[in-house]
């Protein structure tokens, strides 16, 4: 059972990065919408103009911003966390999201 959990982490450990990265993108597409109705209930009374600019201000820049920093606070944690279950909390970290994403009707 060690060997095979070692060879899980040992498999998943050089791709943290692109693993952090996928859990926030998901993690985005699935609340991104219920970040924009709050935001535009927020600014409901603001001039269009101003609504305009504020929503896209927090699309492009607010997403892509903690995309990047939430994605390297994911990975520093999971390197400094690792051991010989890390594939397997990887793996269950999935499916978690998947079952979370099939509850909000996006699978």
């Amino acid at each position: 059972m060690t060997y095979f959990l070692e060879l899980t982490t040992s498999w998943v450990r050089p791709h943290l990065h692109l693993i952090s990265l996928a859990y926030m993108a998901t993690l985005l597409v699935l609340y991104g919408t219920n970040i924009i109705r709050f935001m535009r209930k927020m600014m409901r009374p603001w001039h269009l103009f101003f609504r305009v600019l504020a929503l896209m201000v927090v699309c492009a820049f607010g997403f892509g911003w903690a995309t990047e920093q939430l994605t390297l606070l994911l990975r520093n944690y999971l390197f400094a966390h690792t051991g010989i279950w890390t594939g397997v909390v990887v793996f269950l970290s999935f499916v978690a999201l998947a079952i979370l994403a099939d509850r909000k009707n996006h699978v």
